[in-house]
């Protein structure tokens, strides 16, 4: 089992940089535009890769683009955010169904979801939001 993270008791390690990444972003309705930065924030001090898939997910997945800056992400007219519940399991079995396992993932949420089946994924962190 791998230690959760917060961004309460979250030091990132200075200059560590992995590609490609995927970052599964619930855009359920439930994350502030400030928490979305503040990830982001946090996984830029960890990776500052320019090959990122970015897979938004509410209840299944709503879109998957190829973005090169972290900072596009905050670009919040970009987000169609959904009212209603969370599911990240689509956006896990995406990764999996698109051979992108190998890669790190980020996990932004509040995970108010049922629990996700990480069996598949090689490297992965929960971000609570």
């Amino acid at each position: 089992m791998k230690k959760i993270k917060t961004f309460e008791n979250f030091i990132p390690p200075y200059g560590s940089n992995v590609e490609p990444i995927n970052i599964i972003l619930d855009v359920s309705g439930s994350i502030s535009y400030q928490d979305i930065k503040t990830a982001i924030y946090n996984i830029s001090k960890i990776s500052d890769s320019d090959n990122i898939t970015l897979i938004k997910v509410s209840d299944q997945v709503e879109s998957v683009e190829e973005i090169s800056n972290l900072e596009d992400i905050l670009d919040i007219q970009n987000h169609k955010v959904k009212s209603g519940g969370s599911d990240l399991q689509p956006a896990i079995d995406y990764i999996v169904d698109n051979d992108l396992k190998h890669n790190k993932t980020f996990i932004i949420s509040d995970f108010i979801s049922r629990e996700p089946d990480y069996s598949e994924l090689e490297d992965y962190e929960e971000i609570y939001i």
